[in-house]
């Protein structure tokens, strides 16, 4: 027995020929031609696709001057200026992508072959910890490695003011479905600030702080699509004057004035200021802050 399925997708047809055993029940011929239209609608939304993960650096945004800012630290307020030769190197930016749910047929049991994936215990925002290896849904895509030079310069404008554009290379080969979650892997990071305050003393300090490879990972508050037919993209502030903020009632700015001139800040020189800044990094909102789904 032959029997014709039209599937539609996006407006166009397409005609699959299914045949059934002539020995069995008709019931086992249903439930074979249901796995098959099932695989194939499975296949449809793994299609291939690119995204971008638009990285923008920026600081509070007050001026076109995107290197130079106030922060206030307990009761004082310092200028900081990023130098110029700051640079920082990425490893790759990766994504995670959870698939679109499956159309199941009326009347028929969901099923899934063994390495296949399933979206049955996942949210659109949360990352399938999961899936095997072997389904596209179970792995991470990812940039190439790149490097961001000159991050004071303007460079672009977003919504929310003047910004330096990365240069994030377009990530390839994604399965359809909606992002998960993004990791930021920084290869290294090497920032130069002059930090100057007028009172109560005048002072002024120039603070280098070196890190060596660390990883970030933001979770997604709203859907974000990925599929062939649209360009997407995660777009994401680098905000500069999130660094060197209060950390757990510890004022940063301050503890880097009572120290002589010049500053390092590493693994290995004023280590304490070192976890205070990775601290910042990680906190939600501090440095890495995504802009929503609808901005840009």
């Amino acid at each position: 027995m032959i029997r014709d399925i039209v599937i539609l997708f996006n407006g166009f047809v397409s005609v699959f020929l299914l045949s059934s055993c002539t020995f069995g029940s008709v019931g086992d011929a249903r439930k074979e031609e249901a796995k098959a239209l099932q695989r194939l609608l499975t296949l449809f939304n793994e299609r291939p696709s690119s995204f971008m993960t638009n990285l923008y650096y920026t600081d509070d945004q007050q001026d076109a001057n995107i290197g130079g800012f106030d922060v206030a630290s307990g009761i004082n307020i310092y200028t900081l200026q990023l130098q110029a030769g700051s640079e920082i190197v990425w490893d790759a930016i990766t994504i995670r992508v959870n698939p679109n749910l499956v159309p199941i047929i009326p009347g028929q049991t969901k099923t899934i072959d063994k390495g296949g994936h399933s979206a049955q215990s996942h949210t659109p925002y949360t990352v399938p910890l999961d899936l095997p290896i072997a389904s596209p849904y179970g792995q991470e895509y990812g940039t190439a490695s790149f490097t961001d030079r000159n991050v004071d310069a303007v460079t672009g404008n977003i919504l929310t003011g003047d910004v330096h554009t990365s240069l994030v290379p377009q990530i390839q080969g994604v399965p359809a479905g909606y992002l998960a979650s993004v990791k930021y892997k920084i290869q290294s990071l090497d920032l130069t600030f002059q930090i100057s305050r007028t009172a109560p003393t005048a002072i002024t300090r120039n603070v280098r702080i070196q890190m060596p490879p660390f990883m970030v990972e933001i979770f997604p508050r709203c859907r974000f699509d990925i599929n062939p037919e649209v360009s997407g993209s995660f777009p994401i502030n680098w905000k500069f004057n999130g660094l060197l903020q209060d950390q757990s009632s510890t004022s940063i700015l301050d503890s880097i004035a009572v120290l002589a001139d010049p500053v390092d800040i590493n693994p290995y020189q004023n280590q304490n200021l070192y976890d205070l800044i990775l601290k910042n990094i990680n906190q939600q909102d501090r440095v890495l802050f995504p802009t929503g789904c609808n901005l840009f």
